[in-house]
């Protein structure tokens, strides 16, 4: 008897033979203002992030010269030194205390909240 075997080894993953997303579209169509509000948030998020992008990838560069700094301090086998720990020579922080940096951080954020 020949049978025809679709999908994973023939075996039917859904047996009732129900929609799987039927809960969540039943859901948004009852609340659809929630529903709008939920992907408004989404997309706002979104776009924030994209318009950061640049500021993004720039912090993670930093922070991964930061890393690299402490790694070849560890390999050499020195104690992290405050050079290694504010990175290469053209780090915008070389010579700043923790305390000076994170002044400047929340002194930033504070600006562009205002903008």
């Amino acid at each position: 008897m020949a049978t025809n075997n679709r999908g994973r080894g023939g075996r039917n993953n859904n047996p009732a033979g129900r929609n799987q997303y039927s809960g969540v579209i039943g859901t948004a169509r009852a609340n659809p203002l929630s529903t709008a509000a939920a992907v408004g948030g989404v997309v706002a998020a979104g776009v924030f992030l994209w318009a950061r992008r640049n500021q993004i990838s720039d912090q993670i560069g930093n922070l991964s010269d930061q890393v690299s700094g402490w790694s070849e301090g560890l390999q050499s086998g020195d104690e992290p030194s405050e050079s290694a720990a504010g990175g290469n020579s053209s780090s915008p922080h070389e010579g700043r205390t923790q305390a000076e940096i994170a002044q400047e951080a929340l002194t930033l954020k504070e600006l562009n909240q205002r903008a």
